[in-house]
């Protein structure tokens, strides 16, 4: 991250993060790592546009992610992985096509 992050800087292009949220992973550790890489890109002198977090639960993000990594300062948008359940599955990839 840090050599993508220099190259940024030096390209004076500003950068929009993308995070995953793993299997077990708090929102905690979630905005500790988003607070890490922003403050990492920063420090090599590129500008930050924001932060997509992607493989969320979409209920988990608004009832405990949204909060924690509006501390970030930044635009936050989400690409959640499912509504409910701990399926993490990328759509399309399970479906089954039914024979003609």
């Amino acid at each position: 991250m840090e050599l993508n992050a220099r190259l940024a800087a030096t390209l004076s292009s500003p950068v929009l993060m993308a995070l995953d949220m793993h299997r077990g992973q708090t929102p905690r550790d979630l905005a500790n790592s988003a607070n890490i890489a922003r403050n990492m890109i920063q420090e090599e002198g590129a500008e930050v546009l924001g932060l997509i977090v992607n493989q969320v639960l979409f209920l988990l993000y608004f009832s405990s992610c949204a909060p924690m990594l509006s501390d970030l300062g930044l635009p936050i948008r989400c690409a959640p992985c499912s509504l409910l359940s701990e399926d993490r599955t990328p759509p399309g990839r399970d479906l089954q096509v039914a024979p003609p």
